[in-house]
């Protein structure tokens, strides 16, 4: 039994169209890591700063939570960055 060509083509799956969607959902969780990671350095840099400024107009030294929620952050990033570059090679 023969068939057609549209129907051949129908019945294998385009491999390109597969490369194309795997390389969409890679790129897809590039973007989000990238996200992740800039919202979170945005928001330990304000609370860092908002606190500098603080500690200057009472005349008082930068209160050590901050600093250990920057040290902590940090080490989280550097994890959660490592972790994804490690998972995706």
């Amino acid at each position: 039994m023969t068939y057609s060509i549209a129907y051949q083509m129908y019945l294998q799956p385009d491999v390109n169209v597969n490369l194309k969607k795997k390389e969409m959902i890679k790129n897809f969780k590039d973007i989000v890591i990238l996200l992740i990671t800039s919202g979170v350095l945005v928001l330990l840099g304000t609370i860092i700063v908002g606190d500098y400024i603080v500690a200057l107009k009472e005349n008082r030294p930068v209160d050590d939570s901050v600093i250990t929620l920057m040290k902590m952050s940090v080490t989280g990033l550097i994890g959660v960055i490592g972790g994804y570059i490690g998972g995706s090679k």
